[in-house]
């Protein structure tokens, strides 16, 4: 049951730090992030970098349900709602980059009924 949310405000390497932490412990993370020609054309293969600013076509809220590390730099992971036949079988993929370009970041709050 959702119960709540709380922002990460913090940027580089804190913010990375702290959405780590909440998604070790369970929670999932909503992030507003600006969707450019990459991010809708994007084919699964390799994570997600920063958006260019000059293909910015709209903003788009994600859920970030996991995490790995690869050679030092973590790697976002999360579905999206653009059905399975986008990205990689309808999850995300993105880096350090891509989470540092996120406008908005909250943490759910939930309790187990």
């Amino acid at each position: 049951i959702p119960s709540g949310a709380y922002r990460i405000d913090d940027t580089g390497s804190a913010r990375i730090l702290a959405m780590k932490t909440a998604l070790a412990h369970g929670f999932p993370i909503a992030i507003a992030v600006e969707v450019d020609s990459a991010f809708e054309n994007w084919d699964g293969n390799s994570p997600m970098g920063a958006p260019d600013p000059s293909q910015i076509l709209g903003g788009h809220y994600i859920y970030v349900t996991g995490y790995s590390v690869s050679n030092g730099k973590t790697i976002f992971e999360g579905p999206n709602s653009w059905t399975s036949s986008w990205g990689d079988f309808g999850f995300w993929i993105g880096n350090e980059a891509f989470i540092g370009a996120a406008q908005d970041i909250y943490v759910a709050d939930v309790k187990i009924a």
